[in-house]
């Protein structure tokens, strides 16, 4: 079920196959037990990449929205955030990656440049940038980069917010950290 459908919010496609997060990563490269970093947390994906326009612009709001909640958490003696943000790149190579996740996205989590997860993301949910359409000829893209997908802890589909819209980037600027409220209900 949609949050809500306005125009940011793109039709769910038919789930295919669940699709698991099992190859994490933190911005050092350090590899992540998905279970224990995801449990009790509503999963946001960050589809995005380094050389994206509309990623330079919405990068950092989320960014300092997810810095913002931790030092809410911290400050509420909560060591825990109710939501875990996982960036799918886009990104040419490994390189480009790593450098743009740790200068320019928050303390969350990646899915390792070399993990065929990452490929598997963008085809299930049907979000990658359009220079990447020829990877996925058979897949209908849904929507572009940057993009947001709220994911089940059965890998399906909650929402999906297309990024690169003057409506959601004033919601994140306004609202803050309560910008994830709405996807409370699908805690892991």
């Amino acid at each position: 079920e949609d949050v809500n459908n306005n125009e940011n919010h793109k039709k769910k496609p038919k789930p295919s196959s669940a699709v698991v997060l099992n190859a994490l990563e933190t911005q050092d490269g350090e590899s992540v037990d998905a279970a224990t970093a995801l449990t009790g947390k509503t999963v946001i994906l960050y589809f995005s990449s380094n050389w994206c326009g509309a990623c330079k612009r919405f990068t950092p709001l989320l960014a300092a929205l997810y810095e913002q909640a931790q030092e809410e958490a911290a400050d509420e003696d909560n060591d825990n955030m109710t939501f875990e943000i996982v960036y799918v790149s886009s990104d040419a190579t490994k390189e480009d990656c790593e450098s743009y996740h740790q200068q320019n996205h928050g303390d969350w989590l990646r899915i390792p440049f070399d993990a065929p997860l990452r490929n598997e993301l963008k085809k299930t949910f049907g979000v990658f940038a359009g220079s990447e359409q020829s990877d996925f000829p058979d897949t209908k893209r849904r929507s572009g980069i940057p993009t947001l997908v709220v994911i089940r802890q059965d890998g399906s589909e909650c929402d999906l917010l297309d990024c690169d819209s003057s409506d959601v980037i004033k919601e994140v600027e306004t609202k803050g950290p309560s910008f994830m409220n709405k996807w409370e209900q699908y805690k892991w």
